[in-house]
């Protein structure tokens, strides 16, 4: 099984967080366009964006009583399809 990362680094208020929202269609974008294979991650609905990344919110504390592994095993259901190895990955951390 192979999971891909990418890693995005730069200064405090670079623009980080922003440039991540913008490429998954989070926020809209002020000029020019995103393709998330092949198709623009604005128009996508919630679960097709979902099945291709994920994304947690870079908050200071959840609302919930939760672990970061709690939290992040609530996206398994998204990305089943990808076959039981990934889930229990996921899961496992």
């Amino acid at each position: 099984m192979s999971i891909a990362t990418q890693v995005i680094t730069g200064f405090l208020g670079a623009g980080k967080t922003t440039l991540l929202r913008a490429a998954l269609g989070l926020i809209p974008l002020e000029a020019g366009t995103v393709k998330l294979f092949g198709r623009e991650p604005a128009r996508m609905s919630p679960q097709a964006r979902a099945q291709h990344v994920a994304y947690l919110a870079q908050e200071r504390r959840l609302a919930w009583g939760m672990s970061a592994r709690a939290v992040a095993a609530l996206g398994v259901a998204a990305i089943a399809h990808a076959g039981d190895d990934l889930a229990r990955h996921v899961i496992r951390g």
